[in-house]
């Protein structure tokens, strides 16, 4: 599977997008129909055993409730680390899934990303979080506390990645 940008693919104003955020043991997702965000949450699925199952069943549900024209993510780490292993696993599957479901896939690279909000002077993540809300403001209850340095990220922060990424990937206007 190739990468393609979002100039590449034909997506109407109001068609819909699903923002993805691939973890080891989760997946962020955000639905946008058009510029608005309609949607969005975390789904966990098994870490060993039948998770690759998992992973699909909760997938195909959430394509068949989102029906997208386009699904935007990034693609995880390159650590040699078994949580980025196991990251990787679950987007090649996802990546699969959607390939037979023939939905286009854009693949943000990590450095479009940071640099999109790094123009908007956002330093952190917890910058980025605050900037999304100003322009999503449906977003705001689950904005998580700034972290500190020996804290674990909050739960929701995958939400606010996926949203990142639909937005770095220039489908989703950052002007209402």
């Amino acid at each position: 599977m190739s990468d393609i940008t979002a100039g590449e693919v034909n997506v109407l104003p109001r068609d819909r997008a699903l923002a993805l955020e691939v973890r080891a043991g989760k997946i962020g997702f955000a639905a946008f129909e058009g510029p608005e965000l309609i949607d969005c949450g975390t789904h966990r699925y098994a870490r060993h055993g039948d998770g690759a199952r998992s992973t699909v069943a909760k997938f195909a549900a959430l394509l068949d409730f989102v029906t997208p024209a386009v699904v935007v993510t990034r693609r995880p780490r390159r650590s040699a680390h078994e949580s980025s292993n196991r990251a990787r696993s679950r987007w090649r599957t996802l990546a699969s899934a959607l390939q037979r479901r023939a939905i286009p896939l854009i693949v943000v690279p990590r450095k479009r990303a940071k640099s999109c909000f790094a123009e908007r002077g956002c330093r952190s993540k917890s910058d980025i979080a605050t900037w999304l809300v100003a322009r999503f403001p449906s977003l705001a209850w689950r904005l998580p506390p700034k972290r500190k340095t020996w804290q674990r990220e909050a739960h929701a922060v995958v939400i606010f990645d996926a949203v990142a990424t639909a937005v770095a990937s220039g489908l989703i206007p950052t002007r209402p």
